[in-house]
């Protein structure tokens, strides 16, 4: 963020714009007809002061701002809450699905391609609760996991 008033004056108008051009403009969504969810003119009266707001605060965290902007700037700011809302609702990086087709890959392996997508997602469900479960909680996780497997190859010896 700049430091002088004149670089901040400057500073976003054409982010601004690009934002206003679509989120400020009547969306067609299957069929449906929804109006803008930000009003141009007043996102650029407010877009001054948001920007001093903003240069104040920049001590915080992105996610920080964004709730101090939900929680504390919905009056003064309505078209700035609106898009922390939509802010907060859009993933930043693509990591969190990388994880999921990871874990998809280890699970559904060439040895278990004929694994359906029901026991996949179930499995994958499984994955995710175990891998952040707290630590009090691990030990009782292991426990039944182990359990669990001990017997099914106590059911895999019985069949052969």
């Amino acid at each position: 963020m700049p430091n002088t008033r004149d670089d901040i004056l400057l500073h976003g108008c054409d982010q601004l714009n690009q934002l206003i051009h679509h989120y400020g403009s009547e969306q067609i969504v299957n069929g449906t007809l929804h109006p803008p969810l930000i009003v141009g003119n007043r996102a650029r009266n407010d877009f001054l002061q948001f920007k001093f707001l903003v240069n104040s605060k920049k001590h915080l965290s992105l996610a920080d701002f964004v709730q101090l902007v939900l929680n504390d700037y919905a009056e003064e700011f309505p078209d700035f809450h609106v898009l922390a809302n939509v802010l907060s609702v859009i993933p930043l990086t693509s990591v969190p699905c990388e994880r999921g087709f990871s874990m998809q890959n280890r699970i559904k392996s060439k040895s278990r391609n004929r694994i359906g997508i029901d026991r996949v997602e179930i499995k994958m469900k499984i994955a995710y609760v175990v891998r952040n479960v707290d630590g009090s909680k691990r030990k009782m996780v292991e426990s039944a996991t182990n359990s669990f497997i001990s017997k099914m190859k106590r059911r895999k010896n019985n069949y052969q």
